[in-house]
């Protein structure tokens, strides 16, 4: 710690000063600066500050105080008034420019309100009137230092929402870009699919009447044409997607739908098929058709993950505290890297050789149309298991 400064020295209280900061108890609740020329009112506010657990440096002039300040960084100052050289009030007033988060309380005489309101338009937190009785002190420390700590927080909150706000202006501002833009590919694809029609056409047309050789090669072209044909279809589905018919259905009542086809894709990719069905699911306000889709491409996903066969688990459950349920399948395929986790979704990526990167697009549009979420749980080379929740009727 750092004793009373003084360009004109009282040795021997100054040598009792640092005796006293030497034998007391480690202080921890935070730093204080006492500015005074008065060294025995310095002495007894340090005495009693200490005592109380805090860390106290001293100065008798602005100098001193300065110097403390650049090198110690306390919390709290607390600020004589009059004093040689700069005053008080000059020395609140510079403070207050360079070190904006310390706290300074003014201890100003008797009757000096009019430069203790100055003292507060500059920035002090509060000021207490000499003479005042020390054993009070520690709780008028606390108190501004308590009230100086939630302003910081409360700073910190307002900087944090701030940089939310800024943030999501700015993904509002991309989201608009992008939504031009895809309106703007929505109908350029939409005006695609008229020639592609065309050439399917006429591609059909030739093939009636030609030779082998060229018939596998328009057979070629005809492929090519479907195949790009699709990848339309998929991104006007994303770009512009078709609202809900939504009717009470449950999970269960699609699953058995879907499972004679689900088993048939199962079989023919050398795949074993589990099913676990939980009783007594409430229905969902669900477009059953669109679901189906979603149920579908992800059971496709999973296949496709599962090179060398594998099993393919569909299993569905209630959640009654979140009032939600859920559809899990789980494949033991390779799983989804790390590196790839946050693009998952994402239109147009794919680590497929041959994928578009708009299947896992529209599922996630799908069930967000439909308020529900898809949470993904996967380890590379451990398979994974998208999980589609969706909310029940309240």
């Amino acid at each position: 710690m750092t004793p009373c400064v003084n360009g004109e020295t009282n040795t021997k209280l100054v040598k009792n000063m640092m005796s006293n900061q030497q034998n007391g108890s480690s202080p921890n609740k935070g730093k204080i600066l006492v500015v005074d020329d008065a060294l025995l009112h310095l002495e007894t506010v340090k005495l009693y500050l200490e005592a109380d657990g805090y860390e106290v440096f001293c100065a008798t002039n602005t100098g001193g105080a300065w110097a403390i300040l650049n090198k110690d960084k306390p919390d709290l100052v607390l600020l004589d008034v009059v004093m040689p050289g700069e005053n008080g009030l000059d020395l609140l007033r510079n403070l207050k420019v360079q070190f904006p988060h310390i706290g300074v309380v003014l201890m100003t005489a008797f009757g000096s309100e009019e430069i203790a309101a100055m003292a507060l338009k500059l920035g002090a937190f509060d000021y207490i009137k000499k003479p005042f009785k020390y054993c009070y002190l520690s709780d008028v420390v606390h108190k501004v230092l308590t009230k100086q700590n939630q302003v910081k927080d409360r700073n910190k909150k307002i900087e944090h929402l701030q940089t939310e706000l800024h943030n999501k202006e700015k993904l509002l501002i991309d989201r608009e870009r992008l939504a031009i833009v895809g309106q703007m590919a929505a109908g350029m694809a939409h005006e695609i699919k008229n020639p592609l029609t065309t050439i399917k056409g006429f591609v059909q047309l030739l093939a009636r009447s030609a030779d082998p050789a060229t018939k596998m090669y328009l057979d070629i072209i005809e492929s090519e044409t479907n195949r790009m044909n699709q990848v339309i279809q998929d991104f006007l589905q994303l770009a512009k997607p078709k609202s809900p018919e939504t009717k009470l259905v449950t999970i269960n009542e699609l699953i058995d739908e879907m499972i004679p086809m689900i088993k048939h894709l199962a079989l023919i990719n050398n795949h074993d098929l589990i099913v676990k069905t939980e009783g007594n699911i409430p229905p969902v306000l669900i477009d059953p058709a669109q679901i189906k889709q979603v149920i579908l491409n992800l059971c496709q996903n999973g296949m496709e993950a599962m090179e060398r066969g594998g099993e393919l688990t569909i299993e569905t459950g209630f959640l009654p505290e979140q009032g939600e349920v859920h559809l899990d399948i789980t494949d033991t395929g390779c799983g989804i890297q790390q590196e790839n986790f946050k693009s998952v979704g994402v239109p147009f990526f794919t680590t497929k050789a041959d994928g578009t990167g708009l299947g896992l697009s529209i599922c996630f549009s799908i069930v967000d149309k439909h308020k529900g979420r898809i949470e993904i749980q996967s380890q590379a080379g451990s398979g994974t298991t998208f999980s589609v929740v969706l909310p029940v009727v309240k």
